[in-house]
This record gives structure tokens, sequence and C-alpha cells, in this order.
């Protein structure tokens, strides 16, 4: 049973890991109430890319309408989107949560663990949260991570629920 906690708390790890090294990150050039974005593609959020300077922009918009000058005392910065990272992080322990789970559930059938048993239910759960963030709702990151927060804590709380110490599966 430790070593199904342990693989659980790995494959975690692991999946932050990866959701950090694949961080969407943009440029944003902000003059006033105004401003222009350009995608950067993904990166790790310990490597951020280098913004494009104010000629960069210039080139990516072209000589668009309300483009401001070079001296317009405009601000140039990049970052990251955190609920990106956070959502791809859900969705990549969702394989490890189910397998962990699952994997105790079929081997330790005399006793339960709480820790694997609420991992199954949310590892189950998650997903569809997805689901309905994407049939209902594709607004944008914060309402998907919403969603897959919700199921998350649906998946959690069912697992709280239905847990029962003494019983076996």
């Amino acid at each position: 049973m430790v070593g199904i906690r342990v693989l659980l708390i790995l494959g975690c790890v692991a999946a932050v890991a990866i959701a950090a090294a694949l961080a969407p990150w943009e440029a944003r050039l902000v003059c006033g109430n105004h401003s222009w974005i350009v995608d950067l593609g993904t990166h790790p959020i310990w490597d951020p890319p280098t913004a494009p300077d104010h000629d960069g922009f210039r080139r990516h918009f072209g000589d668009t309408n309300g483009f401001p000058p070079a001296n317009g005392g405009c601000l140039i910065h990049s970052e990251y989107d955190p609920f990106s990272v956070g959502m791809l992080a859900i969705l990549l322990s969702c394989p490890c949560f189910l397998f962990c789970g699952t994997l105790h559930r079929y081997l330790h059938r005399t006793h339960q663990d709480i820790l694997l048993h609420c991992s199954l239910w949310i590892g189950l759960w998650t997903p569809i949260g997805l689901l309905c963030f994407c049939c209902l709702a594709w607004a944008g990151s914060i309402v998907g991570f919403v969603f897959l927060s919700m199921g998350s804590c649906c998946g959690l709380l069912l697992g709280l629920s239905t847990f029962q110490p003494g019983k076996a599966y």
C-alpha cells in the first residue's frame, strides 16, 4: 500500500512538472487602455521566453490604425497563464489517480485506504467536470478551471462519503 501511495505522489509531482514545463506564454504591449498581445508559445515557467521589443510588435501587427509610436511610453511584459497550467496539471494527474486507485482496489480488497480510495473517485469525477465544461460553457480558462475543480471536489466528497474504514471492497 505504501508503494502505491508513493507511486501516486510521484505521478502527481510529474504531472505538475510537465504542466509547468508546457506553460503557455504571451507578451503584452500596453499603452493606456489598449494592449496588443503576441503568443510566445509554450516554455517552462522557470525559463521564460524573451518578449519582443516595440519593433517586434510592429512587425507582428503591421501598421494598424492606432498602433502607438516607439516613444509612446508603452510597457512591454511577458507572462504565462496560471489557469492553463493548473488545468493541465489536474488533467495530467487524472490517469495517475485512476491507476493508483484501481490498483489499490484490486490488490488490497481486505481493507480500504482513504487516500487511494478518494484518488479513484477524483480520477473518475475530474473528467466528468471536463466534459461538463466542454458541453456547457466553453468560455475561457477560468471557467474550465472551475469545472475541473468542481469535478475534483465532487470526486473527493463522494470518496469520503463512501469510505468505510473497517469494511472490505
